[in-house]
């Protein structure tokens, strides 16, 4: 049975998140506190991980604009002035920690998307329920789409607080590309999952259809995907 237990976010508390995955060098493997200690531990049909470690629950989005093109976030490549999970890495176009004492997630980001991009969406999707093995990470993504293009979105909207260093747009027409840009290593792995699980999927291809009038090559992108991660 799954069961998520939220609560409000301190800063002390913050502190302490960043603290438990901070690499250091553990004779000769590289890990953190919550690799060490909170790994998960599965035995059997059992599965439990270290309940008095925190999870954190984080929510993310993709940006569609109205000419098809998706949106990425390059993080910051440090985080010497910021609390901030995976620097340097290519993630959702915007995403943050969800705390419990702000409405509902799609509350949570909705605001997030506003203060970062401004008022720009359209619809938001909620795409998936992830929990990512490693960080103990729980992972609400979603799919959002604007009304404007891709020319619009660069001229109204730069990174303002959180997490983005600058943003990039890939055109859904060219599923190659796509498919080269997964090949990169630097993405945050949820993001990344997220984004070949859409990608790959009937029901996006018709949401795109639907909202962009562009008919993703799903199959061209599946080949391409598939033939560079045997």
């Amino acid at each position: 049975k799954l069961r998520i237990q939220t609560q409000p976010i301190e800063y002390l508390w913050i502190m302490k998140m960043a603290m438990l995955d901070t690499y250091f060098q553990d004779g000769d493997v590289l890990t953190t506190l919550r690799k060490k200690y909170a790994h998960p531990i599965e035995e059997h049909e059992n599965f439990s991980i270290a309940s008095r470690l925190a999870c954190h629950c984080g929510c993310g989005v993709f940006i569609i604009t109205s000419d098809g093109y998706i949106v990425f976030q390059n993080r910051f490549s440090s985080s010497n002035n910021r609390v901030s999970f995976f620097p340097g890495k290519i993630s959702y176009t915007v995403s943050g920690s969800y705390l419990s004492d702000s409405g509902t997630i799609f509350d949570f980001m909705n605001d997030k998307i506003d203060r970062e991009l401004g008022n720009i969406i359209q619809d938001l999707y909620l795409w998936e329920l992830g929990y990512e093995y490693e960080y103990l990470h729980y992972q609400f993504s979603f799919f959002s789409f604007c009304d404007e293009t891709k020319e619009e979105f660069i001229e109204c909207t730069r990174p303002r607080s959180g997490q983005a260093q600058s943003f990039c747009c890939y055109d859904l027409r060219d599923e190659i590309a796509i498919a080269n840009v997964m090949e990169i290593e630097k993405w945050e792995s949820s993001a990344w999952a997220v984004l070949a699980n859409a990608l790959m999927s009937n029901q996006f291809c018709r949401l795109l259809s639907k909202k962009c009038g562009i008919q993703f090559d799903r199959k061209s992108f599946i080949n391409r995907f598939r033939a560079s991660h045997r």
